[in-house]
């Protein structure tokens, strides 16, 4: 079994990971991949890429139930740093 750190990691990873759209109170780390490494690296927390879509209907529904659950928000806030990212443009 994994540690519960490690299950709670990957679970959110793989949450957040869903191509989605968020327009709420979760607090994204705004500037470069190479700078939010950096910053968790001295803050000594792990990090997650939040890619997302506009138009996408589960992550409408993703983002109305799971980020703004204010639970969810002060958990990963506290223990992770996160970069948004919109899935289009890199392409």
């Amino acid at each position: 079994l994994l540690p519960m750190k490690n299950y709670l990691f990957w679970l959110l990873t793989l949450l957040l990971s869903v191509p989605c759209f968020a327009q709420n109170d979760f607090l994204f780390f705004e500037g470069t991949f190479a700078q939010l490494q950096t910053r968790a690296i001295n803050a000594n927390r792990p990090y997650f890429v939040y890619f997302y879509a506009n138009w996408s209907y589960p992550c409408k529904t993703f983002n109305e139930q799971i980020l703004k659950d204010e639970a969810v928000i002060a958990y990963a806030q506290q223990h992770y740093l996160a970069m948004r990212v919109d899935g289009e443009s890199i392409l």
